[in-house]
C-alpha cells in the first residue's frame, strides 16, 4: 500500500510565490518470508513568477527517506540488508511564456448539424 500526496501553498500573492510538496510513502509489506520497511519519497519546490518568467528551484529527498530496507530470516539467522543510493539532489528550471496571455472568446459556428443535436 502507498499513499501520495501533492500540495502547493501560496505564500505570497502580491510577489507571486508559491510552494509545491510532493510526497509518496510505501508502507511496509512482506513478500514470501523478506519483510520490506518503509520507503518515504519528497520533493519540494518553491516556485517565483516575475511576469512572464517562472523560476522554479526543487529538492529531492531531502529526509534521505528513499531507502531499500530488507529484513529476511534463513534458518537461524535474521538478514537484515539496508540500501542507499544516495538520491538527494537541487534543480533548477527556468521557463518563459511568450505569445499574449489573452485568449479570443469562442466563436459561435454552425457546424451544419444542429438538427441532429435537437434530435437526440
Amino acid at each position: 500500500m502507498s499513499l501520495s500526496a501533492n500540495q502547493t501553498f501560496t505564500l505570497s500573492k502580491a510577489k507571486v510565490i508559491s510552494l509545491t510538496v510532493i510526497t509518496n510513502n510505501t508502507f511496509p509489506f512482506t513478500i514470501i518470508n523478506t519483510e520490506v520497511g518503509n520507503r518515504l519519497e519528497t520533493e519540494l519546490r518553491l516556485r517565483k513568477t516575475i511576469k512572464n518568467l517562472n523560476i522554479t528551484v526543487s529538492v529531492q529527498d531531502l529526509f534521505r527517506g528513499n531507502q531499500d530496507r530488507y529484513r529476511r530470516p534463513v534458518n537461524d539467522i535474521l538478514i537484515v540488508e539496508n540500501y542507499y543510493n544516495d538520491t538527494r539532489s537541487v534543480g533548477l528550471a527556468l521557463s518563459y511564456n511568450f505569445g499574449s496571455k489573452t485568449i479570443k472568446d469562442k466563436r459561435e459556428r454552425d457546424t451544419g448539424n444542429a438538427d441532429e443535436k435537437g434530435r437526440v
